[in-house]
């Protein structure tokens, strides 16, 4: 009984990530062949050491870096992108953008995360254009 209850805590967990996911990750449904494959694919013994155990926490390695101050030594174009439902914060977002000189920031109104695949033609579009505003 123990057992069954384990389980049905980890089923109804899975739903919950599952759900997040699609709310703050990726908002493009069904989910495309290429998230699909990559997220299949993905080394989740590493993932977790690095994040932690889901998306939505910082509990790896990673919980302890930040390289914000850093980030002042970028000399070169940057494009940074984000969701309006991204898992980064807004202000996590801003943090970064202020301490990069330069940087153009795109919102993109109906994605996640992912603005690559929840935003896709805005976004090639957007990356374009900054490539050839900037090209040398």
């Amino acid at each position: 009984k123990n057992l069954q209850h384990i389980l049905t805590a980890v089923c109804r967990y899975q739903d919950l990530v599952k759900h997040l996911t699609g709310m703050w990750t990726i908002r493009t449904y069904p989910w495309p062949t290429c998230y699909v494959k990559c997220h299949e694919k993905q080394n989740v013994e590493i993932y977790a050491l690095m994040q932690g155990d889901d998306e939505f926490t910082a509990g790896g390695v990673l919980s302890h870096v930040n390289f914000t101050e850093h980030l002042r030594r970028i000399n070169v174009p940057v494009l940074m992108t984000h969701g309006r439902f991204d898992t980064m914060t807004a202000s996590q977002q801003e943090n970064m953008a202020k301490e990069i000189r330069g940087v153009k920031v795109i919102e993109y109104e109906h994605s996640g995360h992912l603005t690559m695949i929840d935003d896709a033609g805005k976004f090639n579009d957007d990356v374009a254009t900054f490539m050839l505003i900037n090209e040398k």
